[in-house]
C-alpha cells in the first residue's frame, strides 16, 4: 500500500485519468476504423453515437410464456377467462441475450425490428449480429 505521508491514505485513483484516457483512444481508434472515410465529420459522430447505442443495449432476457400463461390461466389447456393474444405460444422460453434499440422505451424486443436492427449492428459486431439472427430463426422463437 503505498502512502502519501505518514498516516495518509493510498491514492488508489491515481491512474484513473490515464486509465479513462488510454480508453477514450481505444474507441476513437475502434469507430474510426468502422467510419468510411467519405462520411462527414458530423455523420460520424451520428455513426459512433448510433452504433454505440447497439451495442450498448444488450441485455439478458428471460420469458417463459409457458409459466405466464399458467399464472394469468390463459394457458390453452385451461378453458378461457378471456381472450389472451399469443396464448398459444407456450412452447416459448427466451433465457439468451438480446439485442434491445433502447431499455427505456423499447423495453421487450420484435423479432422482425431485430432483423433490421441487425444490419446497423453488423458494422461494428458481425459476429454478435448472425447470432441475433440465428437466435430469432430457432424453434423456440418460431411459432409452429
Amino acid at each position: 500500500m503505498t502512502r502519501t505521508g505518514p498516516g495518509q491514505p493510498a491514492d488508489h485513483f491515481a491512474a484513473f485519468d490515464t486509465s479513462i484516457r488510454v480508453r477514450q483512444v481505444e474507441a476513437d481508434d475502434f469507430y474510426q476504423a468502422l467510419t468510411p472515410p467519405s462520411v462527414s465529420l458530423d455523420a460520424a459522430h451520428v455513426m459512433r453515437q448510433a452504433l454505440a447505442g447497439m451495442l450498448w443495449t444488450k441485455q439478458f432476457y428471460y420469458f417463459d410464456a409457458d409459466t405466464w400463461l399458467e399464472e394469468h390461466r390463459a394457458h390453452p389447456l385451461h378453458p378461457p377467462s378471456r381472450v389472451f393474444r399469443n396464448r398459444d405460444w407456450f412452447h416459448m422460453v427466451n433465457h439468451d441475450i438480446i439485442s434491445m434499440p433502447d431499455k427505456w422505451e423499447y423495453p421487450w424486443y420484435a423479432a422482425w425490428d431485430l432483423a433490421f436492427h441487425t444490419i446497423a449492428l453488423a458494422i461494428a459486431d458481425p459476429d454478435f449480429a448472425k447470432q441475433q439472427l440465428d437466435l430469432m430463426l430457432a424453434g423456440h422463437y418460431l411459432h409452429p
